[in-house]
């Protein structure tokens, strides 16, 4: 319910294993993201696996070229040096 995740499946086979009803259920065609929901929900713990909102392989491209573009180490350079006595001889 929490998942809300509707499949159409036909129990196969059901049986008692050291006193833990099994079924065997075999599914309906399932889409990709039904897979996903169910295989989650049947082997991972609770928020294991977090959905992260990150940019596509072009989106990433394009924003490390702006990161090149923009880079401080090119175009900011402070070419004036400064020294600092450490040690007295």
């Amino acid at each position: 319910m929490e998942e809300k995740l509707t499949l159409t499946g036909q129990i196969i086979q059901s049986r008692f294993d050291n006193e833990f009803p099994t079924l065997l259920v075999s599914f309906k065609s399932l889409d990709l993201t039904q897979q996903c929901q169910l295989v989650e929900m049947l082997f991972c713990h609770p928020g294991q696996w977090n959905v992260q909102n990150t940019p596509r392989e072009l989106a990433s491209l394009l924003l490390i070229f702006n990161i090149l573009l923009r880079s401080r180490v090119l175009f900011n350079r402070n070419l004036s040096v400064s020294t600092i006595k450490v040690a007295q001889v």
